[in-house]
């Protein structure tokens, strides 16, 4: 079910303009890398949102922040309710819709309706909402026993301009020049430096982070294709594995992934691995001096 899905989300991100590298099949935080302009998705596909949870949400947003990405997750349903068409969800700070209503978002399509808290809500223009209540003369508390709502709910409605669907419908019955704000979520994450998977690292991982740290570079360890993301310019994407069964298709993903959106791939391990990255046995990898030295052999 997960894959048909996948598979769709795909489909409807090329049939829109977006390249992208299908990341599924490996551990990852993410199944789907997209690019389309200077606009980068980074996408967890989940038949239940409910399997995207608060590590899960710190790992993507991590990586989406290091990429200048939005990460969004897109499923079918949320427990044992759908997801609806032309409602956007926040779980975790992260954007989250079924595969139709992320068609209207990449179509340029801003939905107006998002739910808060099992609530569906819409947000409004607080300054014109305040403007209009004055324009009419009426006070907070006479709106607010217009709607069925206490004054202080009208003192947040003109605050914050958020408020539930059918408080916002009443509202429109008042004032008809009152319109819903589209309920843009789509935002790249703030860089935050997500140290929780160090503690499951091997010690060959950790010694290759420890190693990019002390050349300078601002990395951490990640759950995607790579193993390390290390950023001092260019972004290393790094795996650490000898496991030859699945080292080819990592590698693979991860080029695909620096040929869409830039930086260098590199992989450090001790076996003897087919690839166009750089390979780097462990021994070799002490012996770089600096980062300009490691950009230099990445470059070569």
């Amino acid at each position: 079910m997960k894959a048909g899905l996948i598979s769709s989300v795909l489909e409807l991100l090329e049939s829109c303009g977006f390249a992208v590298v299908d990341c599924s099949g490996s551990r990852s935080c993410f199944d789907i890398l997209a690019k389309r302009g200077d606009t980068i998705f980074l996408v967890k596909v989940l038949s239940n949102i409910e399997g995207f949870n608060k590590t899960v949400a710190q790992e993507l947003k991590s990586v989406a922040a290091a990429l200048g990405a939005v990460p969004v997750v897109v499923g079918d349903r949320m427990k044992s309710h759908s997801l609806e068409d032309g409602v956007l969800y926040d779980r975790y700070r992260v954007l989250v819709s079924n595969a139709g209503t992320l068609g209207m978002l990449v179509s340029g399509e801003i939905p107006q309706i998002h739910a808060k808290r099992g609530k569906y809500c819409v947000s409004v223009n607080k300054d014109r909402l305040a403007s209009l209540r004055e324009r009419t003369g009426m006070t907070q508390a006479e709106l607010a026993e217009m709607l069925d709502v206490s004054p202080h709910s009208v003192y947040r409605y003109e605050r914050f301009g958020s408020m539930s669907l059918d408080v916002f419908e009443r509202l429109k019955s008042i004032f008809a020049e009152l319109d819903a704000l589209s309920a843009d979520l789509m935002e790249v994450p703030e860089h935050q430096m997500n140290v929780s998977l160090e503690r499951y690292l091997t010690e060959v991982k950790r010694e290759v982070l420890r190693e990019f740290r002390e050349l300078g570079f601002d990395a951490f360890a990640t759950n995607a294709p790579f193993d390390v993301l290390a950023k001092c310019g260019d972004p290393v994407y790094t795996v650490v594995s000898n496991d030859w069964r699945r080292i080819g298709r990592r590698l693979q993903i991860v080029e695909e992934i620096t040929g869409l959106v830039g930086g260098y791939s590199v992989c450090v391990s001790e076996r003897r691995v087919d690839a166009d990255s750089v390979v780097l046995g462990l021994k070799d990898f002490r012996e770089v001096k600096s980062s300009k030295d490691l950009y230099r052999l990445l470059k070569d």
